[in-house]
């Protein structure tokens, strides 16, 4: 994961009991043929994802 200059979360799913999201690594791209890139040329890549479960008992995360 070191080879990205910055990082970013979006949100996949959210309901009362788990919230999921992907972890996007953003990168200076050299290459022009990428379909994944933002407008202005960075590269995005899908490095991981975290998951939050939720006590709706309590309202706590967990």
């Amino acid at each position: 994961m070191n080879k990205h200059e910055e990082y970013s979360f979006s949100r996949l799913f959210l309901n009362e009991y788990v919230e999921v999201f992907f972890i996007l690594g953003i990168n200076d791209s050299n290459d022009s043929d990428n379909f994944d890139e933002y407008c202005d040329g960075k590269d995005i890549e899908v490095v991981g994802y975290a998951v939050i479960y939720k006590d709706i008992k309590s309202d706590k995360q967990m």
